[in-house]
């Protein structure tokens, strides 16, 4: 597989995801072996990776991961998972004023949650009240979004898609 081919498929699948819930698996020339039985763990890992922010894969698309070679599922993995991670607000760092909300707010009093609201934004969201968090149960797991295999094909067209609507391919879907 040429660099050039690599880098266009790896730029393509973080929009592809985005706008089609699709990904491109990069064309393996036959001189590059693919998975042995005992790789097929790292196969596994890549959908449980992906299982971990809320998506699956189609058949289809399974088993155009299974013909790749270990370094190509490595590079897929890494840059699918980053999208995803990405899409999902994965990468933001999570810190609620009130984290026992709606009970931590109900308890509260007036006065108390409007001093805090002021000192809140008076330190431009710096101020957050000690609290100690509760433990909350999990939360029941959802159906997976499935991700699709993807053809270039339908990048292209999807990118002129944009094109004739006036916008870019990087605008949100």
């Amino acid at each position: 597989m040429d660099t050039q081919t690599t880098s266009r498929v790896e730029s393509a699948n973080e929009i592809f995801v985005r706008q089609a819930r699709k990904i491109l698996v990069p064309q393996i020339s036959a001189m590059e072996p693919a998975l042995e039985a005992a790789d097929k763990i790292y196969l596994a890992s890549f959908i449980k990776n992906l299982e971990s922010v809320g998506y699956g894969v189609s058949k289809e698309l399974l088993d155009a991961c299974a013909d790749l070679p270990l370094s190509a599922l490595t590079t897929l993995h890494n840059e699918t998972l980053q999208a995803l991670k990405h899409l999902v607000g994965d990468h933001q760092t999570f810190n609620p004023m009130y984290p026992n909300f709606p009970q931590q707010v109900m308890n509260a009093n007036e006065v108390g949650l409007y001093l805090n609201a002021f000192v809140h934004y008076l330190t431009d969201g710096k101020f957050i009240p000690r609290t100690v968090k509760e433990p909350r149960p999990a939360l029941e797991e959802g159906r997976l979004k499935v991700l699709n295999l993807g053809r270039m094909e339908e990048f292209e067209a999807l990118s002129n898609k944009g094109i004739s609507l006036g916008r870019t391919i990087f605008s949100p879907a």
